[in-house]
């Protein structure tokens, strides 16, 4: 009915076509959030039943943390996978948006590092704050006293299992999905499950950042290749190659004192160098180590100025396209965040950030 109370058979059809969009929506986004919440509920019952009936295993401990997260990654074919199946994917394939080679990896590398370190800034604010109100510090793993088979499994899994598998998930098989939508929903909604799914505070924020870049560089090149590289040279840069050098480079007694130099460098690049002058002196084991830090927290470093530049110059050139389907801001919550599957990933990952803060 118009103003007029005049029949107006456009209105209906057009209520008839949102109602059946939002049902079609509902639908696609709980089989999303399934895929994603079953992989989550296997290991929170993996740490639930280690932590009340093998108390012996230890939450610090590289292999068993490794073994856990080994079964998350194994979980992800069978069961995600699977279901991602039944949810339509858009109409065509991503084509190939203009010229991509070296230069867009180093200027795509350079803004994931730099999104990174604000993110791991802010991951660190939020758990010293959740930290200070829980009264429960988060432990981190023990990568020196680790077994040589743990370190084995941690570096297959940062170097080749996790961004293998991440990368033909949620860029491969969930963006295909959601690039119906549109590019920007596509990006938002896939950073923001991405960053979810890790499942605690210290990650989620680097991790949406990484999963904005990652996701707009498989949209951009239509290529996996791309973000795969992008994620290896990643986990590369800010987790293997500053462990192994405190592991292997290092003397186990003095890698607090690394440590600390590594900071202190940091530091040193607005202060005087005398306190790390002193820290090498009195640890002249450390120097191996802490050199190889150097030169990478340099190359870090070089990446994040460089990625603030393009954030700030080529913001207004991000390529984005319109999708089949529409999904507009004020429709996500109804459609997305409603869905029961999404509604039930969201537990998951709360449940989870909740045992990582009391180290369950």
């Amino acid at each position: 009915m118009n103003e007029n109370n005049e029949f107006n058979p456009n209105e209906n059809a057009m209520s008839e076509e949102e109602l059946k969009e939002r049902r079609e929506s509902r639908k696609a986004f709980s089989l999303i959030g399934l895929s994603l919440a079953l992989p989550l509920l296997l290991i929170v019952g993996l740490r639930v039943l280690s932590f009340y009936f093998c108390p012996a295993f230890n939450d610090t401990d590289v292999l068993i943390q490794s073994l856990f997260s080994l079964i998350l990654y194994l979980a992800f074919i069978p069961l995600g996978w699977l279901i991602l199946r039944y949810v339509p994917k858009a109409s065509g394939k991503i084509a190939n948006n203009g010229n991509a080679g070296f230069g867009l990896f180093i200027i795509l590398l350079s803004v994931c590092v730099e999104l990174a370190i604000v993110g791991m800034y802010l991951g660190n604010m939020a758990d010293a704050a959740v930290s200070a109100a829980s009264g429960s510090e988060v432990i981190d793993l023990d990568y020196v006293g680790a077994s040589p088979l743990g370190m084995g499994l941690y570096f297959l899994l940062i170097l080749l299992i996790v961004p293998v598998v991440e990368e033909f998930f949620f860029r491969k098989a969930l963006l295909d999905i959601l690039k119906t939508w549109g590019s920007r929903p596509a990006i938002l909604l896939s950073a923001f499950f991405y960053a979810a799914f890790h499942g605690n505070l210290t990650q989620f924020f680097y991790s949406f950042g990484l999963g904005l870049v990652l996701s707009y560089a498989y949209l951009r090149t239509g290529k996996l290749r791309y973000p795969l590289l992008i994620h290896f040279v990643f986990n590369l840069l800010f987790s293997a190659i500053p462990i192994a050098s405190e592991v292997f480079l290092c003397p186990a007694e003095t890698v607090s004192q690394l440590q600390e130099a590594v900071e202190t460098w940091i530091m040193s690049l607005y202060a005087d160098y005398g306190t790390l002058q002193a820290v090498l002196t009195e640890n002249p084991g450390i120097i191996p180590a802490y050199a190889v830090n150097a030169v990478i927290s340099m190359i870090t470093l070089g990446l994040a100025i460089g990625g603030a530049a393009v954030l700030f110059f080529s913001k207004n050139r991000v390529r984005r396209f319109r999708g089949d389907r529409r999904l507009r801001g004020k429709d996500i919550g109804d459609r997305v965040f409603m869905a029961p599957g999404i509604m039930l990933f969201l537990l998951c990952s709360i449940i989870l950030t909740v045992l990582s803060v009391y180290n369950i």
